[in-house]
């Protein structure tokens, strides 16, 4: 017959010794790992490369009383002085890039469907937002791209049509030597399809955004195909990456990649953020964002 309380001491002997030697095997994979392996240092020179100077995107060009993805939100934040435009593509029906957020469109427009179940005639007449009284259209990225030839964007593949991916590569090919833009995708074969056809900054996907964490976590030296991590604020999340530690920002930086959080909207936050020395912050109202930065500034 056991002794009382000897069972339960002896899973928890067992639970602990699994537990050390869980952590020194992990040591010793991260070792081998690490043997003759460099860390990439990748961003190349452009006004997005990290340098200490904290960026504010107008998320989908939006300001106040503005409607969001359209040329005069555009227009609005760029003359607030916003430093990016950050925006989304999809492709009509008829092979035209267009911008435009929603997986739907029933929300902007009040007609369900995807954008590419139109043609560009046929998104170009519906009116932005639904119901309104003072009507913007749904603009290409041709028009955005001849309205700011200057203006440093950040672009989203929407979708994982890799036909899109090529056709933005192709779109801002002329941009490449400035490197004055970054695209994005949560979609893995999309931002890899670009990357196969352009050289401009890219921004990492769920996957590697997990990737970058880990190495962060196990002190392993990684490889990146990416140069930005543009991530969502969580200030409770078990992840120091999504907490903006200023430890893993620091990290970032020596292996050449900036790091920007979206969609930061609430004023108290955006203090908290401009205070650390991350790269970017993603906002719906970039007047605020200025003005924190600005203050923080003086």
């Amino acid at each position: 017959m056991a002794e009382p309380g000897r069972g339960p001491m002896k899973w928890i002997v067992g639970f602990v010794a699994l537990v050390i030697s869980t952590f020194l095997l992990t040591k010793i994979t991260v070792w081998v790992y690490n043997l003759d392996r460099t860390e990439s240092i990748s961003f190349p020179d452009s006004p997005f490369k990290p340098d200490g100077h904290r960026l504010i995107f107008a998320h989908r060009g939006l300001t106040e009383n503005t409607t969001e993805n359209t040329m005069p939100s555009f227009e609005a934040a760029d003359a607030l002085g916003t430093d990016v435009l950050e925006t989304d593509v999809q492709m009509s029906s008829d092979g035209v890039v267009v911008i435009f957020h929603d997986d739907d469109m029933k929300r902007m427009t009040g007609s369900e469907g995807p954008v590419s179940g139109r043609t560009l005639q046929e998104l170009m007449s519906m009116r932005l937002p639904a119901g309104c009284q003072k009507c913007d259209q749904i603009p290409t990225l041709a028009e955005l791209l001849e309205r700011f030839p200057d203006k440093r964007l950040n672009i989203e593949l929407k979708t994982s049509d890799l036909t899109l991916a090529r056709k933005v590569a192709s779109m801002l090919a002329e941009r490449q030597d400035r490197k004055d833009v970054i695209v994005v995708s949560t979609h893995p074969e999309a931002i890899q399809e670009f990357r196969r056809h352009s050289s401009l900054p890219t921004g990492a996907t769920t996957g590697e955004v997990v990737k970058a964490s880990l190495c962060y976590m196990l002190g392993a030296r990684c490889q990146f195909a990416f140069q930005a991590l543009q991530l969502p604020y969580r200030p409770n999340s078990i992840l120091p990456a999504l907490r903006a530690e200023p430890e893993f920002l620091d990290w970032a930086h020596r292996r050449g990649l900036r790091v920007d959080y979206w969609t930061i909207n609430d004023e108290a936050e955006m203090k908290v953020l401009v205070s650390r020395h991350l790269d970017g912050i993603m906002t719906d109202r970039p007047a605020a964002a200025l003005a924190v930065r600005k203050e923080f500034t003086k």
